[in-house]
C-alpha cells in the first residue's frame, strides 16, 4: 500500500471515530462552547444608554427625578444657574425646593438648570467647571465670583461647608441682572442674614417686605 493510501485510511478512521463519539454523547466538537458575545460599546444601538444614568434607588431618588430634566425659566434669561447635586442624597434633596423657589422669584430673568451627578453630562460639566463636591452652583458658567466684603467666593461646594451662603448667591445673581439691564424686584437683604433660610417656602417679589405681590417686575433694583 502506498504512503498516500495509508494516509487516507488513517484520516478516514479518525473521522469515523469523531463521528461515533459525537453521536453517543461524548465531549467532542459538538460540546465546544460558543464564542463569547461581542462587548457592548457606547455606540451600540442595542445598548441601554439609560442604564448607567439611573438615579439611586429609594423614595427620595424617585421623587426628585420628576423634574431633573426640566429647567425652570426661558433659555433667553440673562442669568443661568446650574445646580449640581446627588439625586437621592438626603443632604441634597432638601435643596431642590429652595432652588426652585429662588428661580420662581426671579422669573422670567433666571434659568435654573438641574445637574444631577448620576448623569454623565453633569459629571463632564462639573469637571469642566471645577465643582469639587457632589453639590455646587455655577452662575453664568462660573463657580468663582467676587462678592463685596468677602473677595472671591467659591460656589463649587455645598453651602454648609462655609464657602458661600444665600446672601452671596443673591448678590451675584442680582449683579448679573443689573449688568443685563433688566427690571426686577431686589430681594430683601434683611432676610439674608447669616444662617437664614429665605427660600424654604415659596416667595414672590413683594411678599418679603409686605408689599403687594402685584408689583412683581415693576422695580428696577441696584444693589
Amino acid at each position: 500500500m502506498s504512503k498516500r493510501m495509508q494516509t487516507a485510511v488513517v484520516v478516514l478512521i479518525l473521522l469515523i471515530g469523531v463521528a461515533l463519539v459525537n453521536q453517543f454523547g461524548g465531549t467532542g466538537l459538538s460540546d465546544t462552547p460558543p464564542p463569547p458575545a461581542p462587548a457592548v460599546t457606547a455606540d451600540d444601538s442595542s445598548h441601554d444608554q439609560e442604564a448607567d444614568s439611573a438615579p439611586p434607588a429609594g423614595a427620595e431618588g424617585e421623587a426628585i427625578t420628576e423634574f431633573l430634566d426640566a429647567p425652570i425659566g426661558p433659555e433667553s434669561a440673562p442669568v443661568t444657574v446650574e445646580w449640581f447635586f446627588e439625586a437621592g442624597n438626603d443632604c441634597h434633596t432638601g435643596w431642590d425646593s429652595r432652588f426652585r423657589n429662588m428661580a420662581d422669584y426671579y422669573q422670567p430673568h433666571l434659568r435654573l438648570v438641574f445637574r444631577p451627578m448620576h448623569k454623565q453630562a453633569s459629571q463632564e460639566r462639573s469637571e469642566q467647571l471645577g465643582v469639587n463636591c457632589m453639590m455646587g452652583v455655577a452662575i453664568n458658567g462660573e463657580v468663582d465670583h467676587e462678592v463685596p466684603g468677602k473677595g472671591e467666593v467659591h460656589f463649587s461646594a455645598p453651602p454648609d461647608m462655609g464657602t458661600w451662603d444665600w446672601a452671596d448667591l443673591i448678590t451675584v445673581i442680582e449683579r448679573e441682572l443689573d449688568r443685563a439691564g433688566v427690571e426686577y424686584t431686589a430681594f430683601d437683604r434683611d432676610l439674608l442674614q447669616p444662617g437664614a433660610d429665605p427660600f424654604a417656602e415659596p416667595i414672590r417679589p413683594g411678599d418679603e417686605n409686605g408689599s403687594s405681590p402685584d408689583s412683581e417686575g415693576e422695580v428696577s433694583a441696584q444693589p
